[in-house]
């Protein structure tokens, strides 16, 4: 019974958790993207004879594997954590009783088995190196970046090619081994290793003979050897987690992705285009640019960096701004005479406007048609058909919004009888006549009576209304279609005999038998369907001359251009950049009520969304939402490094500093950046923030789409504050949510002591001892600088650097060979070593505010390039000190290269310790979570080299946080 309590979780729990929208049981194919591992579970033999209740799963190459345990299922513990190498993976749940005795005997108690010695995995990919040797890439023991090493004196044996992966226990290691196969050119420098990873390249070449050996004899190993657990208490649960989207290289491909094509590519069946691939080298070809930009890896028209999706090919469009919704409430009219409930809405429009069929609500103001008027359809761009009765005969009229007077556009009575109404069961915005184009086009049926309450259609034309003009022009049309989109698609199906089903017609001819609601040209061209008759429908895509279905998108009520796909409910409603998304998380301070009751409807060409909880008569329930963006003015080589945080919003983390766009404002000064907005002249935003002015006034109107805007805060306001934008539509109505706040904080100088160091190591036969001294660069002109373009328009602190004597000091102190620089990052970090306490207590003597820089000319241990660390502690420990260590700094060590290494560890200073890019720091995204659509080479606290090629230096919403503590706390810091 305690078995199957294990087996019971481990079998449903896993498989269920990580299952897309949409997708069945039948559907979780654990080869597919997004879909955890299948869990064989059975009793496993240790080599010591042992046995034990545990499960196996295969991993695939690529694949961060997350073992977690616990007592319930609200608290997790992690077991382990695996890197899939394509190897099977055994995790032991329970030991299990011995075999019996070759005669029966009745079970005794299990006697536990001793624990053995966790020993770390190594996993890594070996491969050939071109004129010989091998060639190591993993990721690093030491801070998870990628890693690699030239082995030229390695030679593998020719039984490697026929063992794609090898795993064995040597030299203290799990070896997970990765052989794809593919010779690589050597690399042509050597970076530097930490001490985890030198002890694991160091027992790799001591264990390479026997590996060797193993492979000549074509011994393929195919499980990983597990680790014996503690005795688990009475009922223990289990589960697996996996994350498709990790980007060791942080290329835009995901590791997975580039372990197919690897093993592709040694079987000379790769199709992938671009450069070669290699997990842990972001720039395989070594020309400079991410290989991400230059391969799509799912054969679309997209580049992986950009892809909305680059696991599918059929998602072919990139990526959209990450916009946040303002959602307003809407009243809709009041009920007709005779009618229990107001009508409905039938769609909403590029300003967010929504269209009823006695009139338009906009900019928070119902306005009826008038001259009993009833609407048919309105387009994206607010023109509206409607029709009406004059002097005894209906007649079609045109008009652009309420403001603009009608202007007649088709005489008869074709409309009197037409079925203009919408279906309760009917899909919103889908009356007789539907789509109208922004350009004006649209279908019309004409109806002729054979008996009484019998019509059939008479005749379907083609018209088109010019939106400047309103001139009329029409062609005929096939008898069989109802609805146009752009460039030249009729589609749709028979209102007079829904069962008989007409489909799409392309230019091309091609047909798919069933009633979409809409459709859609994407971005880059391709055509979607989308919706039905009932408001839901499978999502087709024109690829390759089929309609086919999407693996990750299996339905949507309507989809934007841009890609933003809408659901008719649900858990997650909106579909965006390959990740479906709770409302909550769009559109941030949006009441529970609306959020959680809300069924989008319709979206507009520009992506406002119609939000309607169904309810005939619920008139508080109706939302119009507009998506909101904000973004830096782009000045100076510094693009998005503004002091505008649009990036911490792709991290798909839903706490405080990550639901919303940011704007860090300076008291008593000013922050300008760019709103993006649905705005316009008859649909105006208006803007406040209390306490704040907003384009010199307490409250700006904003009347065009792309608007500048300056956010001003007075001297008097207390640093750390942070204040909600209001946003209002021209009516006076403020927005439920709450997608723009900005962040206020003084202004803060720094001071940095820039000291170089001379370090003297004593001669070995007694003679003049050698002495490193540090070339000086930069200067404390250029630090000040390039500090200030990093740090004053992010967080609102500029520097005095001040060049300081230079300190002298013995190397090695405790003779162990090598000058011990530690970094202390609290707490948790050691203190300062002998030779930097004799530094520091050199040193001017610290003030509020205030660093110290040690510029160091020597060579570190393992380290054959340059490299900061950064103390930050007490000062009896030596806090607020950065040390940039080098070998002898020469002009191999580039001025900006040393710039970019300085303000890291500075921001280390002021965020604590930490890289985003492995989990850690003040705003991590955590590698084991979805991260996917952010880029980690952006931002200035990221792990590793210096990014070539990215000038950006972005500190983030949850760096200014930690920044304003220690700002605050180095003021009051009594001297």
């Amino acid at each position: 019974m305690k078995l199957l309590k294990h087996l019971l979780l481990l079998l449903l729990a896993f498989p269920l958790g990580s299952l897309t929208s949409g997708q069945s049981l039948a559907e979780n194919d654990p080869s597919l993207s997004g879909n955890p591992p299948k869990l064989d579970v059975g009793i496993t033999t240790c080599d010591d004879g042992s046995r034990w209740h545990g499960f196996v799963f295969q991993t695939i190459a690529g694949l961060p594997y997350v073992v977690e345990s616990g007592d319930d299922l609200a608290g997790w513990t992690e077991v382990d954590t695996f890197y899939g190498l394509g190897q099977e993976q055994v995790v032991l749940m329970k030991q299990a009783p011995a075999l019996p005795a070759s005669s029966p005997s009745p079970s005794g108690p299990i006697t536990p088995h001793p624990l053995v010695v966790r020993v770390p995995n190594a996993q890594v990919i070996m491969r050939r190196a071109i004129g010989g040797g091998t060639i190591l890439s993993w990721r690093s023991l030491d801070d998870d970046s990628s890693r690699s090493h030239f082995f030229p004196t390695l030679i593998q044996d020719a039984g490697w090619n026929i063992m794609p992966g090898y795993t064995r226990r040597l030299g203290g290691y799990n070896f997970l081994i990765c052989n794809p196969l593919v010779p690589q050119t050597p690399p042509t420098d050597s970076p530097t290793l930490g001490p985890k990873d030198t002890a694991m390249v160091t027992a790799f070449e001591a264990s390479f003979e026997e590996m060797n050996a193993d492979a000549a004899a074509a011994i393929a190993r195919r499980r990983a050897t597990p680790y014996v657990p503690s005795p688990p208490q009475e009922k223990r649960f289990w589960r697996v987690r996996v994350n498709w989207s990790l980007d060791s290289d942080l290329d835009g491909t995901p590791d997975w992705m580039e372990f197919a094509q690897l093993f592709a590519a040694g079987a000379g069946t790769n199709t992938v285009a671009g450069p070669e691939a290699d997990p842990f080298n972001k720039d395989a070809n070594h020309d400079g640019i991410p290989d991400g930009s230059q391969r799509s890896s799912d054969g679309d028209s997209i580049n992986d960096d950009v892809d909305a999706d680059k696991m599918d090919e059929l998602i072919d469009w990139r990526k959209c701004p990450e916009s946040r919704y303002a959602f307003f409430q809407v009243t809709p009219p009041e009920p007709a005479a005779g009618a229990d409930y107001p009508p409905p809405p039938m769609g909403i429009n590029n300003f967010g406007g929504i269209l009823f069929q006695p009139g338009l609500w906009q900019a928070g103001v119902y306005s009826p048609l008038g001259n009993s008027a009833t609407a048919l359809a309105m387009n994206d761009v607010g023109n509206i058909i409607s029709y009406r009765v004059v002097d005894g005969a209906a007649k079609t009229f045109w008009q652009h919004g309420i403001s603009q007077t009608p202007v007649e556009v088709i005489s008869g009575d074709f409309s009197a009888s037409a079925r203009f109404g919408i279906d309760d069961h009917a899909h919103v915005g889908q009356p007789f006549m539907d789509s109208f184009t922004p350009d004006g086009r649209f279908i019309v049926k004409t109806y002729e009576q054979t008996v009484e309450n019998s019509w059939n259609i008479y005749e379907r034309r083609l018209w088109r209304v010019d939106p400047a003009s309103g001139a009329m022009s029409q062609s005929a049309i096939g008898p069989y279609f109802n609805f146009v989109q752009d460039p030249g698609y009729t589609w749709g199906y028979d209102l007079d005999a829904p069962m008989s089903l007409n489909g799409v017609s392309t230019p091309a001819g091609l047909q798919e038998n069933r009633p979409p609601s809409h459709v859609t040209i994407m971005t880059s061209g391709t055509p979607l369907l989308s919706g039905n008759s009932d408001g839901e429908g499978e999502i087709r895509v024109l690829k390759n001359g089929m309609w086919q279905k999407p693996k990750n998108l299996k339905s949507a009520t309507d989809v934007s251009p841009e890609g933003i796909v809408i659901h008719d409910g649900g858990v997650t409603p909106v579909w965006m950049n390959g990740f479906h998304r709770p409302l909550f998380a769009l559109a941030p301070g949006l009441p529970g009520d609306f959020s959680s009751e809300m069924r989008l409807r319709d979206i507009s060409q520009d992506g406002c969304i119609l939000g309607w909880n169904g309810y005939q008569d619920s008139r508080s329930r109706m939302m119009a939402g507009l998506p909101i963006y904000v973004e830096s003015l782009q000045i100076g080589n510094f693009l998005p490094a503004q002091g505008v945080d649009n990036f911490s919003v792709r991290t798909l983390n839903t706490h405080k500093t990550q639901d919303k766009l940011w704007v860090m404002v300076p008291i008593n000064g000013s922050k300008s950046c760019f709103f993006r907005s649905p705005a316009s002249t008859a649909s105006p935003l208006k803007l406040s923030a209390q306490g704040l002015e907003v384009n010199g006034e307490t409250e700006a109107i904003i009347n065009t789409p792309l608007a500048p805007i300056s956010f001003a805060a007075p001297a008097a306001a207390v640093s750390g504050t942070e204040v909600d934008l209001d946003i209002k539509l021209n009516s006076g109505a403020s927005s439920l949510s709450k997608p723009i706040a900005l962040k206020l904080m003084k202004h803060r100088e720094v001071k940095i002591s820039l000291i170089p160091v001379v370090l003297s190591v004593p001669s070995a036969n007694g003679g003049q001892p050698t002495l490193y001294i540090p070339d000086l660069s930069p200067s404390a002109v250029g630090l000040k600088t390039y500090l200030d373009q990093v740090f004053e328009p992010q967080i609102n602190v500029n520097f005095e650097v001040v060049e300081e004597d230079a300190i002298s000091a013995q190397w090695d102190l405790n003779n162990n060979g090598y000058m011990d620089i530690r970094s202390d990052p609290g707490i948790a970090g050691p203190p300062p070593s002998d030779e930097q306490n004799e530094i520091l207590m050199l040193s001017p003597p610290l003030e509020k505010l205030h660093i110290r820089v040690f510029i160091m000319g020597c060579k570190a241990p393992g380290s054959g390039s340059l490299f900061g660390q950064t103390a930050v502690g007490t000062a009896q420990q030596g806090s607020n000190a950065v040390w940039l260590v080098g070998n002898q700094l020469t002009s191999s060590y580039t001025n900006y290269r040393q710039l970019v290494t300085l303000s890291h560890e500075i921001g280390h200073i002021f965020f604590g310790p930490g890289h985003p890019d492995q989990g850690t720091g003040a705003d991590p995204l955590p590698p084991m979570v979805l991260g996917d659509g952010t880029d980690h080479l952006l931002r200035l606290m990221v792990s590793g080299d210096e990014p070539s090629g990215s000038p950006e230096r972005l500190i983030v919403k949850g760096e200014w946080d930690k920044a304003e503590i220690w700002l605050d706390a180095q003021e009051k810091t009594p001297q």
